[in-house]
């Protein structure tokens, strides 16, 4: 899978992916991916991302962050 409009891949090493297709599916998430950036495990680089479309399935997106070496 690949994100919108560019040849990049989703996934990336050292790197949690998580797919969502409306924001209500990652508001529990997000408290809980704040708190490990605040503790060190997850990286300060969440991003935001737009997914290509698939068939018979369009509007999916993600969040990727990274996790710290420990």
């Amino acid at each position: 899978m690949h994100l919108r409009n560019t040849e990049e891949r989703l996934t990336q090493p050292d790197k949690i992916v998580l797919i969502y297709f409306d924001n209500k599916d990652i508001e529990d998430y997000l408290p809980f991916i704040h708190y490990l950036q605040e503790k060190g495990t997850l990286n300060n680089d969440l991003e935001e991302l737009e997914l290509e479309d698939l068939q018979g399935l369009s509007g999916l997106r993600a969040l990727r962050v990274g996790v710290a070496d420990l």
